[in-house]
């Protein structure tokens, strides 16, 4: 485990450095134009349709450098913020009741989600959440619960895709779904190496103003543990936040649980 963790302490001073190198390669040059408009207009008073006959062509090239490569750095980015979970993880955390039990399904539908599907292979519940949580204002968000029901299925599935695309065919008049969280629950029977890294591998995508969101629990049930993968305090974004407080929820986790 300790040269897994060095390992990744490496891959994210790694995706870092290039995210940090981009950051520069835009900041610096469009600073200096700045600084040097300022100077020529200002100081020593050139004609400004000169300076703009000047500035406006670099600023454009500039400005087209950083479209160009903005793709590049949000795949950076996510990479240090997904790699930074890691390293400052929680780790498993004890819960009280039982999950994958008839009280705890009708807990999640008492907590607002209604059963989409219920097949031989996973469960789906949604719900369609107006301005969730007001002290986080996230907006218009579809939340999904999925119930794995055998340990070896993926976490990712083409039937499970299918079934999410049809959630959105009956979203609610003027609803408008950009941040969508899931969470897949799924009862493991150890927490090692193997089945961990299976359980880290989330989504976590960001476009704009439009979440993709997929957190996968792991439930030990004879040590009556869940693991996900959540940060100790740094959040990538508060989507990610609400999703762990949601899960936190679910599983009726104490803030104090270790």
């Amino acid at each position: 485990m300790a040269t897994q963790i060095n390992h990744m302490i490496k891959k994210l001073y790694d995706y870092k450095k290039k995210r940090n190198s981009f950051l520069f390669f835009v900041i610096v040059p469009f600073s200096i134009l700045v600084i040097m408009f300022f100077i020529l207009y200002q100081i020593l008073e050139i004609n400004i349709e000169l300076l703009s006959a000047i500035f406006l062509p670099i600023l454009m090239i500039d400005l087209f450098f950083v479209s160009y490569f903005k793709g590049k750095f949000n795949y950076y980015h996510m990479h240090v913020q997904y790699l930074q979970m890691i390293v400052e993880e929680v780790g498993p955390k004890k819960i009280k009741g039982k999950l994958f039990t008839s009280s705890w399904l009708k807990d999640i539908e008492n907590k607002g989600f209604t059963l989409f599907v219920d097949r031989h292979e996973f469960m789906i519940y949604y719900a369609f959440k107006r301005k969730t949580n007001e002290e986080l204002h996230l907006g218009d968000t579809l939340f999904v619960i999925v119930i794995t029901k055998s340990e070896d299925l993926s976490f990712f599935s083409d039937e499970l895709d299918e079934d999410i695309k049809r959630i959105y065919r009956i979203e609610p008049q003027g609803f408008k779904t950009k941040k969508q969280i899931m969470l897949n629950f799924k009862r493991v029977s150890d927490f090692s190496d193997k089945r961990i890294e299976e359980i880290q591998q989330i989504i976590n995508y960001k476009s704009n103003w439009q979440f993709l969101i997929q957190i996968n629990i792991g439930y030990h049930a004879s040590e009556n543990m869940v693991y996900f993968l959540c940060p100790i305090k740094k959040y990538p974004h508060k989507y990610y936040y609400a999703a762990c407080k949601q899960i936190e929820e679910l599983c009726g986790i104490n803030e104090g649980a270790k």
